[in-house]
């Protein structure tokens, strides 16, 4: 695996397929500025029709359905644009960009269903990565660097992308680890740079569209020189860990509310200069029955 190879193929496969990405990643934005647009008009209609009617209870349901629906729509529209913009870099033939978004909306669902698993998994993981400075994170950060690649090529489901992938780096990790090292210092640094720009879309937008295809195509080219696996090994000791810090974050995030819950309040009727006659209202002493 000779990085100076796979850095030359990845910025040929960038240079071959950049147009047809560039579009794809186009629509993809347009599609969810008019799903935005498209929200906040029905909210200004929303708000029209409360001050005509004064019905708040009403207005609070229209408002939360569409709340729900516009967060589903973008959550849906995002991780299709994300397979759309990967298969135009990998796709072994050239399609046109509505194609490529036509070839991979099957899909669409279990790749969130995919995604939906993966955030779990590694939330439950976080009391871990806390506890090792960070290294259990950056281990599955690597370990998931394939797991794009295997769904769109073998159309696996759920976690196994992610098992697949795992087993694929362990192939070669220090290696893979080395490169991918370097591909993220060079990142670092191009943000680093553009971040200087005054203009705070700059950033976002030289990332979206020179950064992400290099550094997608240098992941598929490391990913084509290892052999994938029918199948992979669950690895039930870390999805038991996973499933133990999972519980571990929901009470400690629910201690947390009711830890402030409490203290906010006794900290506001300390810092009030009204705090006496908040008390008194509170708890109004009892007269003196003595003269």
């Amino acid at each position: 695996m000779h990085g100076d190879v796979l850095f030359k193929k990845a910025l040929e496969r960038v240079k071959d397929r950049f147009f047809n990405f560039l579009i794809v990643t186009v629509l993809g934005w347009g599609l969810g500025l008019a799903i935005v647009v498209g929200f906040l008009v029905s909210v200004g209609i929303v708000l029209g029709v409360w001050a005509i009617t004064k019905a708040p209870p009403v207005v609070g349901t229209v408002a939360m359905v569409m709340g729900i629906l516009s967060i589903s729509l973008l959550a849906y529209l995002s991780s299709w644009t994300q397979l759309a913009t990967t298969d135009s870099l990998i796709q072994s033939k050239k399609l046109p960009p509505f194609e490529t978004f036509k070839r991979v909306r099957p899909y669409v669902k279990s790749y969130i269903w995919f995604v939906f698993l993966l955030m779990f998994f590694l939330i439950g993981l976080l009391p871990f990565t806390v506890l090792s400075l960070f290294i259990v994170g950056i281990l599955w950060s690597l370990w998931s660097s394939f797991s794009i690649f295997v769904f769109l090529e073998k159309k696996k489901k759920g976690l196994e992308n992610l098992w697949i992938s795992r087993d694929m780096v362990n192939q070669k990790f220090w290696p893979i680890a080395g490169l991918v090292f370097v591909v993220v210092v060079v990142v670092v640094l191009i943000s680093a740079l553009f971040a200087t720009v005054k203009n705070g879309l700059v950033n976002p937008i030289i990332s979206q569209l020179i950064v992400t295809p290099f550094v997608t195509s240098f992941y598929y080219e490391m990913y084509k020189t290892l052999k994938v696996p029918q199948n992979a090994k669950k690895p039930v000791v870390w999805i038991w860990l996973s499933v133990i810090g999972f519980v571990a974050v929901v009470v400690a995030v629910v201690l947390s509310f009711q830890v402030i819950s409490t203290v906010i309040p006794e900290l506001m009727k300390k810092s009030s200069p009204q705090n006496e006659l908040y008390r008194e209202l509170l708890y109004p002493s009892s007269p003196d029955e003595t003269i």
